[in-house]
């Protein structure tokens, strides 16, 4: 059985402070962590797969990949009427999450994927692009199974014009803007910069494993060698708190309601 609530999501953004701060304020929530253990077990995974083994040049994001290959990882799947194959059960398990957060499938749809496949996320998983074109043709195949909780759709034909469309977007915008109650301002992540985030979650993993500020403390000071540590006690248990509150708070939507 795969370690999952004492084990961290690793997450390999280096320099992109909102994004990791977003994508850890996501995945290092406790009842996340368990529904990724639940999701592993509806898909007989015993182990976690490399991180390598799906991500090359030609991975497109927002598409579920074909475990072919990778099925040793999975002796416990059991295909069933409603999920016949093992990735149409992945993204069943991915959907479920984005729902439960409010958060959108084309952005976070490989976020939470490699978090269940790999335990392991990088920057390439987050799809910033915010809109996207689909014929109708890849609807009915299933490209876009159902709208996320804040997304429209423009309908457009041969004989749409420019001023249509962007009419219509002003309606979008005037809707987000009225149901401003429903987007409300403190959702919006805050976050410092890549090392303090990177910080404050190593030493609230410590903390979670059992160890104490002081000891945290102890153990960091070692890097300091003859020098004053900066970190106290007190400064420890202030971030660490900190770290706690905002996994407590709800999880914020990818975007900000737009002005204008």
């Amino acid at each position: 059985m795969l370690e999952t609530c004492n084990l961290p999501i690793k997450i390999n953004i280096s320099d992109n402070a909102w994004l990791y701060t977003k994508i850890a304020t996501l995945v290092d929530r406790d009842e996340f962590l368990e529904a990724v253990a639940i999701s592993r077990i509806a898909l007989g995974q015993d182990r976690l797969v490399p991180y390598e083994f799906f991500h090359n040049p030609n991975q497109e994001n927002g598409v579920v990949p074909s475990l072919e290959g990778a099925m040793d990882y999975f002796p416990g799947w059991q295909p069933s009427k409603r999920y016949p194959y093992i990735e149409f059960a992945l993204h069943g398990e991915m959907a479920n999450l984005c729902r439960e957060y409010e958060v959108t499938k084309r952005s976070f749809h490989n976020v939470i994927i490699f978090s269940i496949l790999c335990g392991e996320v990088g920057e390439c998983d987050y799809n910033k692009e915010n809109t996207y074109f689909l014929r109708k043709l890849e609807i009915e195949e299933g490209r876009c199974f159902s709208l996320d909780f804040a997304e429209s759709v423009i309908v457009i034909n041969p004989y749409s014009t420019k001023k249509e469309v962007v009419k219509a977007f002003s309606q979008y915008l005037k809707l987000l803007q009225h149901k401003e109650t429903h987007f409300p301002k403190k959702y919006c992540t805050s976050h410092d910069t890549v090392n303090s985030i990177k910080r404050d979650r190593e030493w609230y993993w410590m903390n979670k494993r059992g160890s104490s500020a002081a000891k945290i403390l102890k153990k960091i000071s070692e890097k300091y060698g003859n020098e004053p540590c900066p970190f106290t006690v007190e400064s420890i248990e202030a971030q660490i708190k900190q770290y706690k509150k905002r996994l407590r708070s709800p999880f914020s939507p990818p975007w900000k309601v737009p002005v204008g």
